[in-house]
């Protein structure tokens, strides 16, 4: 037998810290470790931390990002909705308009106060026409920014959903590959 004193130290060690977890995070659990004094091989797992919370806070965000996608298609079909009745308003406001050019032609034939009557239609019929065409515009841009607004919504929740992907992987530490 042969007696020896000394210190005994590993051929390599490697510093193995805690994952970072961006967003909300909190504490993390240690659900698995390797052994103490275990031999590992590259890319074995020295230690898991418990994913429960971040794959909750995953499907939340999963969640979110599902429903604005939903809510985008809403808004579309109801903005081409809204679309299709201004162009429908403004075809019947373009026929009364020229129904009211007609009567005023009529003129001549009617009494004063009938040609006053069709006058006035005449030019409220312009006036409706000159409203529809203004506001269907206005309108128009107004619900392309609520769906533009909805699609950033949209794509924030997207960078969510990355985000706490790539949080769920990392809670797996490996042994380092040389």
């Amino acid at each position: 037998s042969v007696r020896a004193t000394g210190i005994i130290r590993a051929v390599r060690s490697q510093t193995v810290l805690v994952p970072r977890i961006e967003g909300l995070g909190g504490n993390l659990t240690l659900a698995t470790l390797a052994e103490n004094g275990a031999l590992v091989s590259p890319g074995d797992s020295l230690a898991t931390f418990d994913r429960a919370n971040e794959i909750k806070l995953l499907l939340e965000a999963q969640t979110k990002f599902d429903d604005l996608g939903h809510q985008i298609e809403q808004k579309r079909a109801l903005n081409n909705s809204n679309a299709e009745k201004r162009i429908a308003d403004l075809q019947q406001a373009q026929a009364d308009l020229k129904k009211a050019e007609i009567e005023s032609r009529k003129g001549p034939v009617l009494s004063a106060i009938d040609q006053e009557k069709n006058q006035v239609k005449l030019e409220d019929a312009r006036a409706h026409v000159a409203s529809l065409e203004r506001s269907s515009h206005f309108r128009d841009v107004g619900e392309a920014a609520e769906l533009r607004i909805l699609e950033l919504q949209r794509d924030r929740q997207q960078v969510a959903v990355t985000r706490q992907t790539r949080n769920s992987g990392l809670l797996s530490v490996k042994a380092p590959i040389r």
